[in-house]
């Protein structure tokens, strides 16, 4: 078992044993939250809201950080390995995942090809994507070897 702590940007293990291994702190560039990421925030909340019957035009306040955490999503690869997607500034549409082992030291840096996002994990480094297809008309999936 692991968690990401995004206070420090560390994934920390739980051995067989059950004792907790701290990972190391890693550097990440912070991207901080502006007027726009706040009024799209709230605007999928209001969308949600109306869907299952709230009343239009509820006030609503959030207490926004000043700062993205330094990811936005963590998943384990086949192999044990953790990949956490760096969180982007908005529109940025550049997906990249940073591979951490088990001993919370990062292992790589991988890309996405733009239009992708990840789906999933296959054996000897295969990487499974899911593309958009032109006028969001539906998805592939496509396959993609990552280099150790």
């Amino acid at each position: 078992m692991w968690v990401a702590r995004a206070s420090n940007n560390a994934v920390d293990w739980r051995d067989p044993s059950g004792k907790w291994q701290k990972g190391p702190s890693r550097s990440y560039t912070r991207i901080s939250v502006t007027e726009d990421d706040k009024k799209s925030f709230l605007e999928k909340v209001r969308s949600q809201m109306s869907q299952v019957g709230a009343p239009a035009g509820i006030e609503l306040s959030y207490p926004f950080a000043d700062y993205k955490p330094p990811f936005s999503a963590g998943v384990t690869g086949a192999d044990g390995s953790v990949w956490l997607q760096r969180s982007r500034a908005l529109g940025d549409s550049t997906s990249v995942w940073d591979v951490v082992g088990r001993d919370g030291n990062q292992l790589k840096t991988v890309q996405l090809p733009l239009g992708t996002a990840l789906a999933g994990f296959g054996a000897d480094g295969t990487v499974y994507l899911l593309r958009r297809l032109d006028g969001n008309v539906g998805q592939v999936v496509e396959k993609y070897g990552v280099k150790p």
